[in-house]
């Protein structure tokens, strides 16, 4: 073969092997992007592209096929933020009237805007104040328009009240309903280049204690997976409590069946009463969010406060914590109590009154920190007798401390020894797991009282699926083993475990119940996945 042939032969070999290159790499730009190298080249958008039909991968894409869904939600791309509110669109939740933002947040309503939304600082020589409203639907405003929220009724109350020269405020509201306290801090983080906030007020919420809702292709939310918890098939539901509750009070309500006392035959809510290790490792992690926002923001030279929206639980087990992890921030107490015309009657949320009332709390209290530099007086109107009735006086570590105690004790005296699906006893002691009905998800984690020292179970297979059968159930006790029970096709199953050694503990007990397969079911036109009925889970002979 002669130079000018061998030279031929090798440029062909690397053409082919360019080319070869050129169409692998087209077809995984093609399934990883929706775009060809053609319209990289040239620029050109191909417009029938089919690929782009369900990738939808640009965010304009994604917004734009989202206001197609009737649903308020969308996905979020941080799993532990989970979902936001539907990204550009124009919303309602009650009577409650929302514009939103790119990032899927309430547009701030502000007449003239200087500047976008979502700038950072402007270069201007008085450069605004940035304040976040933090948290869940109290922080959104469950129920109230864009002009009635916490944050824009305390931007227009602080403008109006610093003297003339002073930064202009701007307050926006970075909340969702339904957010836990890993939602709600990691989209701030996520996103706060474009926040860059100067102050945060957070809402913590009892529900902070839950799991990560999912959404629905629809755009509704549901109790999905949660990849942030440390038991992503436990789903963690107060919203599922609930409505088992209901549902077993209509039961009992249309047989004919006595229900008098049945809120106190429920037992405290699990999750919430600071009782266990599961209740107690949820608060621990609250609290590492808050340590992570904080230490944030100082980085930063911005500075957070914490609202105390009542005077449940919740808040004294939280707030204990607090200089246990070496926290020390201000906290401002806000209601003693909760009337029902505070809220927005048939819904428990506040009204924009009572909102406007929490606006002047928090400006008085950013006053008090130091934080507004000329803020001395604030507009002569005063806070109506009523809400002055039922503000919460401060508190310090040595309270909560005994609050937390308190709560604790009295958790522990409405503790039911067992739980029953059919009465409805020990229902609010399932941390996740259980449908309305009976119906077991594979993971099902529940709190009883310690009773005689053992653990007697009977459960039934779902009805109609003999193809779940035999399935094997184990059974768990503080973390420990102690076997399982066999179901099969023949009917219900009962079983007894002993756990303790000589005289039975004081301290309650965790049961986990775990399941090998799960199918779905239909509950109340629902669509929910089940594994077998569970009848009843007692540490009681009685």
């Amino acid at each position: 073969m002669t130079d000018g042939s061998a030279t031929l032969g090798r440029f062909a070999v690397a053409l082919a092997g360019t080319l070869l290159a050129l169409v692998v790499g087209e077809g995984v730009l093609s399934l990883s992007t929706g775009r060809s190298l053609r319209e990289l080249v040239t620029g050109a958008r191909v417009v029938d592209d089919p690929l782009r039909e369900w990738r939808a991968t640009d965010d304009d894409d994604r917004i734009a096929a989202a206001a197609l869904i009737p649903g308020l939600y969308k996905v979020h791309e941080d799993p532990l933020v989970g979902y936001t509110m539907r990204a550009e669109a124009s919303l309602s939740i009650g009577d409650g009237e929302i514009l939103t933002d790119r990032l899927g947040m309430r547009v701030r309503p502000a007449a003239s805007q200087a500047e976008s939304d979502l700038s950072p600082h402007s270069e201007a020589e008085t450069e605004p104040l940035r304040v976040l409203v933090l948290g869940d639907s109290v922080a959104f405003g469950h129920g109230v328009d864009d002009d009635e929220t916490l944050a824009h009724q305390l931007e227009l109350l602080l403008n109006g009240a610093l003297p003339e020269g002073s930064r202009p405020v701007i307050c926006r509201t970075v909340a969702a309903p339904g957010w836990n306290h890993r939602n709600a801090v990691h989209f701030l983080l996520d996103h706060f280049d474009e926040y860059d906030p100067d102050i945060v007020l957070y809402l913590p919420i009892s529900n902070d204690l839950t799991n990560t809702y999912g959404v629905y292709e629809t755009g509704h939310r549901w109790d999905g997976l949660d990849l942030g918890s440390a038991d992503p098939w436990m789903e963690s539901s107060i919203d599922e409590r609930m409505a088992s509750g209901l549902a077993t009070a209509r039961m009992l309500k249309a047989s004919g069946r006595p229900y008098l006392g049945f809120r106190d035959r429920l037992g405290p809510l699990a999750v919430n009463a600071d009782l266990s290790p599961e209740s107690s490792r949820r608060y621990d992690e609250n609290v590492r969010s808050i340590a992570l926002l904080h230490e944030q923001l100082t980085r930063r030279g911005a500075r957070l406060m914490l609202l105390q929206w009542g005077q449940e639980a919740y808040f004294w087990h939280l707030f204990r914590r607090l200089p246990l992890s070496g926290l020390d921030l201000p906290v401002l107490p806000l209601f003693s109590h909760m009337p029902p015309e505070f809220t927005l009657g048939a819904d428990p949320h506040s009204n924009p009154e009572t909102l406007g009332v929490v606006a002047r709390w928090c400006a008085e209290a950013l006053a008090a920190e130091g934080w507004l530099t000329g803020l001395e007086a604030l507009p002569a109107q005063g806070v109506p007798d009523a809400y002055v009735q039922a503000h919460a006086g401060a508190k310090g570590p040595s309270d909560w401390e005994r609050e937390s105690e308190a709560a604790r004790l009295g958790a522990r005296g409405h503790l039911q020894t067992a739980l029953n699906t059919d009465t409805g006893q020990g229902l609010f002691q399932v941390y996740g797991g259980l449908n309305a009905g009976g119906s077991a998800r594979r993971r099902l984690l529940l709190l009883l009282a310690p009773g005689d020292g053992s653990l007697r179970l009977s459960l039934a297979p779902l009805a109609g699926r003999d193809d779940l059968q035999p399935q094997t159930v184990r059974v768990s006790v503080n973390g420990i083993p102690q076997g399982s029970v066999e179901l099969t096709s023949a009917g219900s199953a009962e079983a007894q475990f002993s756990w303790s050694s000589g005289a039975p503990s004081e301290d309650p007990i965790e049961v986990l119940l775990e399941a090998e397969r799960e199918v779905l079911i239909d509950v109340d036109g629902r669509s929910t996945m089940a594994c077998y009925r569970l009848l009843v889970a007692t540490t009681s002979t009685e």
